[in-house]
């Protein structure tokens, strides 16, 4: 069943993007403007620097991932009634300038970026996580830095819009070595994204991943920051994580938001391969790499869509991702 929809929200654009992070913003202002009147309570908070944080994040500021970061660990510090750490906190968040045009590709542990990349990396970790995170070989960091800067290099020619939004919300990258701490089965740590860290992708520093590959994996982890900002507060679905199914796009049963998030994404980077197979520069290899990844995901898509409408409860936000996803796929044909 298509959900009838606009496309708006599906097709990506600088505006879009601009329009997300604004949303995302907003609610991350109201969030601090509340906590910052909770520490004023104990905590000499300098009311002007606060309201200056605050107008710039209401005015759609493109932040980097720290000062979301940081917004947790200020949390984490008033529930352990730690006064000193919060103060501590407090004070680095309002020194933070807004993130420079660009994407910053760092190391785990680099201080060239000017912020605690093990603070941020620390969000990456679950309590389910297969992985801990570790700094990386700088050979195998400097190899991949240079593939993805030369993926958004390619992604701004064969799909400027959707390369357009990436720039307005992904702000760093950071490398990182993936040690599996759990898991019966070996498992696979590639790129991942978290809503405590937003902005980032953490990306693992030893993969062999061509250019083209790293562009897949970027447009892959943006579109999680993408329903990140579109819904930060309500998720996409009502359903707990305790109920959990079997979907075409993993092999084990999955949480019912799990599944939403794998669709919208693998609908995102369909979009991107479409992108690329129509973009008159391609070359005989990208063209096929593109045609076969649509043709194999696809139905997939479709199966999980239909995996979805059979057991989601779907949020409002929730059902207006997943059918302006459906509008766009069906004009593939």
């Amino acid at each position: 069943m298509l959900v009838k929809l606009e496309e708006k929200f599906f097709n990506p654009t600088a505006e879009t993007g601009l329009g997300l992070r604004a949303h995302f913003n907003d609610g991350f202002a109201d969030s601090l403007e509340y906590l910052f009147s909770v520490c004023n309570e104990a905590i000499a908070v300098d009311e002007a620097r606060v309201a200056a944080l605050l107008s710039r994040l209401r005015s759609a500021s493109r932040e980097k991932p720290y000062l979301y970061a940081l917004h947790f660990k200020l949390i984490e510090a008033l529930q352990a009634e730690d006064t000193a750490s919060a103060e501590a906190v407090i004070e680095t968040m309002l020194n933070q300038a807004p993130a420079e045009t660009g994407i910053d590709v760092v190391a785990l542990g680099s201080q060239s970026c000017g912020w605690d990349t093990h603070l941020v990396t620390s969000y990456f970790c679950e309590e389910d996580s297969l992985f801990e995170y570790v700094e990386p070989d700088p050979a195998d960091a400097v190899r991949n830095a240079a593939n993805l800067s030369a993926a958004m290099t390619d992604l701004r020619a064969f799909a400027p819009e959707l390369a357009a939004e990436i720039d307005a919300l992904v702000t760093g990258v950071i490398l990182a070595k993936g040690i599996q701490v759990a898991g019966d089965e070996p498992g696979e740590f590639e790129s991942v994204t978290a809503l405590r860290a937003f902005g980032a992708v953490l990306f693992n520093a030893e993969s062999t991943a061509s250019r083209l590959q790293c562009a897949v994996s970027l447009i892959h982890e943006h579109a999680h920051l993408v329903l990140f900002a579109h819904s930060p507060n309500e998720g996409v679905v009502s359903n707990s994580r305790d109920e959990r199914y079997v979907s075409p796009l993993r092999s084990d049963a999955r949480p019912v938001e799990g599944i939403f998030h794998q669709s919208f994404v693998l609908a995102r980077m369909i979009y991107g391969m479409d992108r690329l197979r129509n973009w008159d520069a391609a070359s005989q290899y990208q063209r096929d790499f593109a045609n076969e990844f649509i043709a194999h995901n696809v139905p997939r898509f479709n199966d999980a869509a239909e995996t979805l409408h059979e057991h989601a409860r779907f949020t409002p936000q929730g059902l207006e991702a997943l059918g302006s996803s459906e509008a766009y796929m069906a004009t593939l044909g």
